[in-house]
């Protein structure tokens, strides 16, 4: 599941390398070529919305298995694009038949595993989720030079068959209460009572708002280092690893704290060094002294503080009792992926061949986490702790003050 799951969410970027080389190649522009990301993600996105009430009533393996198939089908197809119009529509057909990963991983985690298992899977889902996508691009740069564009999708193409193999063969069914139908009013209902649940809604909207943040650097770096800074393609792959070990970073000080550290506690600490990495940003921009180191370590700063978000809100989204998992899984998924679908299109448009609109839709993305935290999340995790700590209250002291 993991597998497939990186699958899914590699295939989003790991061609980006090559966004720079291929206006020339296919003969086309760059706002063209962002597209190919942008709507693909859109796709990825929207279709999960689908599979959600569709393993809730067949069954998560027939759907995923299903979805591996027209997914490495997609990815081929990519391969042998010879203009940008057909790489749009196989992109488009790959993100729609890569959404049933997204779906399914979260829905078969909250099928097998007790509430506190899944915290642990949740978070290193997360993990995957974060670090997939932006390792993706580091392998695809040393493709790209090696054996063309078209390398990535063989890649591409070649992983999924044998995870579609290996599901195949030793993935058991974990659905134990399937629907008797697709219920058109009961799917809507379940949607709309998710909607209402400020708890989900506010940690799917934050995760939706981080990950607009991670696919607007994974889109515009390879412009931005490539284009502008001048970085050779072969060397791209070292500025996109060194992102992805500060997003580490910030993982596993969120793990080591997470027994001492409340959850309200690590979205300040993610919040305020978001903040300070976009600031350091404009300040670079402004007094020239932006380039690759600069640019990186500041990014480096962002991803430091988008660990502990991606270890904590998924596992607080999907405690939700609103609607059964697979549709949880299906909205969260979908919304998580409406960001980064919006970054991606909205820098196709502002692109200049600069680092501005990067990091314009940088500053969106930590205003929005701000604004959603303190208007959704906060204070509900006060709430929480509140009740914790009352709840110890009444558990360690009264029984002594009894006894005495």
């Amino acid at each position: 599941m993991i597998l497939a799951s990186a699958a899914s969410h590699m295939s989003t970027d790991l061609y980006a390398p090559s966004l720079p080389h291929l206006p020339g190649l296919l003969d086309t522009t760059a706002e063209w070529v962002k597209l190919t990301l942008g709507l693909n993600l859109l796709a990825y996105g929207l279709t999960q919305l689908f599979y959600g009430p569709l393993s809730d009533r067949y069954g998560r393996r027939p759907v995923l298995i299903g979805g591996l198939v027209l997914f490495a089908l997609f990815s081929g197809l990519c391969s042998l694009a010879v203009s940008i119009e057909q790489l749009l529509i196989w992109r488009i057909l790959q993100g729609a038949a890569a959404g049933a990963q997204a779906v399914l991983v979260m829905a078969v985690i909250t099928d097998i595993f007790t509430a506190k298992q899944r915290v642990r899977a949740l978070a290193l889902y997360g993990m995957i989720m974060a670090v997939a996508p932006a390792l993706a691009p580091a392998i695809g740069s040393y493709m790209h030079v090696a054996f063309g564009w078209r390398s990535n999708f063989y890649l591409l193409t070649t992983m999924v068959s044998i995870i579609a193999v290996m599901a195949i063969i030793w993935l058991p069914e974990t659905s134990k209460r399937k629907t008797s139908t697709l219920n058109a009013r009961l799917i809507v209902a379940n949607y709309t009572a998710l909607m209402r649940d400020r708890s989900f809604m506010g940690n799917a909207l934050m995760m939706s708002s981080v990950l607009a943040g991670v696919f607007a650097f994974i889109t515009a770096a390879p412009f931005i280092f490539i284009d502008s800074f001048g970085v050779a393609t072969k060397d791209y792959g070292y500025y996109q690893l060194a992102a992805v070990l500060f997003y580490i970073v910030g993982s596993s000080i969120s793990a080591s704290l997470a027994d001492r550290v409340s959850n309200r506690h690590q979205f300040r600490f993610s919040l305020i060094l978001m903040v300070l990495g976009v600031i350091t940003l404009f300040l670079l921009k402004q007094t020239n002294l932006l380039s690759p180191i600069s640019m990186i370590l500041a990014v480096g700063l962002i991803n430091i503080g988008i660990g502990p978000v991606f270890a904590v809100a998924p596992s607080l989204a999907m405690s939700t009792t609103s609607a059964p998992s697979g549709a949880a899984s299906a909205v969260l998924g979908c919304l998580e992926m409406m960001g980064p679908a919006v970054a991606a299109t909205a820098l196709s448009l502002l692109h200049d061949g600069t680092a501005v609109p990067y990091i314009l839709i940088m500053a969106g993305s930590c205003g929005l986490t701000l604004v959603l935290y303190v208007g959704l999340v906060r204070g509900d995790l006060l709430r929480e702790e509140w009740s914790s700590e009352n709840e110890n209250f009444q558990n360690k002291i009264l029984p002594q003050t009894a006894e005495s």
